[in-house]
């Protein structure tokens, strides 16, 4: 626990969109969101998505990699190496989110697959230590979600000491959280 509290996400975190869709229709194909360098940001992360069903809720899986460059083929799960039951909040192996309904007691709200109603509209965030300087989001092909979705990713910006602002070293590999 830190005794700095996030009083003004604008001002004190770093935000990047790497998803926006008007329209994402997931069983037609997989997603690979853009690029987000998060250098300026500590290395503990927040996957937020949020979306709006068209016409029927189904499940969706969203997956975080990370890199320390953004050569195609260098991306990787940054859960790669954790122990088996220490998986950071609601991802699964392979750092995957699973969103559907009716499955409750799991996924966002305990493990594997979220129990939410998304045919609702939703919006849920997971956390997860992130390695690389830069990280994006993945939809997986084969799911039958059909809405608009918005995916990105919101950290603490680095700080020097306890008080505001941010430093540019240590590099986005080293852990500062």
């Amino acid at each position: 626990m830190s005794a700095s509290l996030t009083v003004d996400l604008g001002n004190t975190t770093q935000m990047g969109l790497s998803i926006y869709s008007g329209a994402v229709y997931a069983a037609s194909g997989g997603i690979i969101g853009q690029t987000i360098d998060m250098l300026n940001a500590d290395t503990f992360c927040n996957l937020v998505v949020a979306g709006t069903p068209l016409f029927t809720s189904g499940q969706l899986r969203i997956v975080v990699q990370t890199a320390d460059v953004t050569t195609s083929g260098d991306f990787t799960d940054p859960t790669s190496g954790i122990p088996a039951g220490s998986l950071p909040t609601s991802f699964a192996s392979g750092t995957m989110l699973w969103l559907n309904s009716g499955q409750a007691g799991s996924g966002v709200l305990g493990g594997g697959v979220s129990g939410q109603n998304l045919q609702s509209g939703f919006m849920v965030g997971a956390g997860f230590q992130r390695p690389g300087r830069f990280v994006r989001a993945n939809i997986v092909s084969g799911d039958f979600y059909a809405g608009t979705l918005t995916v990105g990713f919101i950290s603490h910006r680095k700080t020097t000491g306890s008080g505001g602002g941010f430093t540019f070293n240590p590099t986005s590999g080293d852990v500062n959280v």
